[in-house]
């Protein structure tokens, strides 16, 4: 810790101007406490008497001389990231997020901020940033993306105490835009596609629209995680480009429970791959397989096979929301179903609005509404006020 000190500073004119020079304790690149001066406009000599620029050089100084002034840091945020947060933060994020917070700031925030002064990044310059990415041809979730990796570095900044607020927080980011539709497959294209899938892709296209589960989630399965007894599964861990992970909140780790039509499906796979331990879903020699390769490889080409709007994996997970929605399954099982921490992102992001299930709402409504005032033709009909009171 900086030692306290207690001084009263110089008041010095230069030109017009009169000037505060002090002395304050800043944080070294190594991380030691050093002493540097320090000069402060305080006003025009024409407009701050020499007690009026005595008095403000007493409101600035007085949080240093009452020990509450924490010492800013010479660090750059490029040297900060690099010598502490990428050493010591970074490796206990989840492999995904590792990635990500990686390549955001390699490829938009050190070129950017990166020769900065901690002690000189201001909101502005956060603003300014963010701003500037908007501009640029990225999506808006990608700008937020880049905004939360800033903002999560400089939190790191805030606990180390190289900074006493961040100066990202409270950045506005530009109106969110027309999000693009979804496409979520009817029970009808579902069935069409799970039947031209081959083996094991199948299998995990049930799985997936059966149980909402993450493709992740899915690929690490392992045969004991399957009760067919019980009819349930436990989602225990995650796998991402191979390595296995944690999931991807404590809400997803959890029992779900299985029909008894894929507790069928699952156990003909059992039979198939003839393993009582061990992942579920393996290639042929025994390694975990690759989701993505999967989707190029069956997914891909049965979708164009049948003229149908490509999709991922995930959008199965929707799948198994939205029919959940359309059954009038209550929201809290809905979320209990796929592990969300919100119900709002259950029912906002993963609930989708089916065309049939609005068309249907519609003839409801107008069956409710139109039914006496009209007759199956187009002629209006008056109802009689008794007819009115039912």
């Amino acid at each position: 810790m900086a030692r306290r000190r207690f001084q009263r500073g110089c008041i010095v004119t230069r030109g017009h101007m009169r000037l505060l020079r002090y002395r304050e304790d800043v944080l070294g690149t190594e991380g030691k406490f050093q002493r540097r001066h320090r000069a402060v406009v305080l006003g025009q000599v024409s407009e701050l008497s020499l007690r009026e620029a005595g008095r403000l050089a007493e409101q600035i100084l007085r949080p240093i001389n009452a020990g509450c002034w924490r010492p800013q840091s010479l660090l750059t945020l490029r040297t900060f990231y690099h010598q502490q947060y990428e050493r010591d933060v970074l490796p206990n994020l989840k492999r995904s997020t590792q990635s990500s917070y990686r390549a955001n700031m390699a490829q938009h925030v050190l070129p950017a901020l990166g020769d900065l002064k901690l002690l000189e990044l201001a909101r502005g310059d956060t603003q300014r940033f963010v701003t500037a990415l908007g501009t640029k041809s990225l999506a808006w979730q990608t700008v937020k993306n880049i905004w939360t990796t800033l903002s999560a570095v400089l939190t790191a900044a805030v606990e180390y105490g190289y900074l006493e607020r961040n100066p990202a927080r409270g950045v506005k980011l530009s109106p969110r835009g027309p999000v693009k539709i979804r496409f979520i497959p009817s029970p009808t294209e579902f069935s069409n596609l799970v039947a031209r899938l081959a083996e094991p892709a199948r299998t995990i296209a049930l799985l997936l629209a059966g149980t909402g589960m993450r493709i992740g989630e899915a690929m690490a399965l392992r045969v004991e995680d399957v009760d067919l007894v019980n009819l349930q599964i436990r989602v225990s861990q995650d796998v991402w480009h191979g390595h296995i992970d944690s999931p991807k909140s404590k809400a997803s780790a959890a029992d779900i429970p299985i029909g008894p039509k894929l507790a069928r499906v699952l156990g003909e796979h059992l039979a198939r791959s003839s393993r009582e331990s061990g992942f579920l879903f393996v290639d042929e020699a025994g390694r975990l397989l690759d989701p993505k390769y999967l989707a190029w490889k069956h997914l891909y080409p049965v979708q164009k096979e049948l003229q149908m709007p490509r999709f991922t994996w995930h959008a199965l997970r929707h799948l198994h929301a939205t029919r959940l929605g359309m059954n009038n399954v209550p929201v809290r099982i809905a979320q209990a179903q796929l592990r969300h921490r919100d119900p709002a992102l259950t029912m906002n992001v993963y609930t989708h609005v089916i065309e049939e299930a609005r068309r249907q709402a519609v003839e409801q409504v107008e069956n409710d509404l139109f039914s006496i005032v009209l007759s199956t033709g187009d002629t209006l009909q008056m109802a009689s006020p008794v007819e009115i009171i039912k």
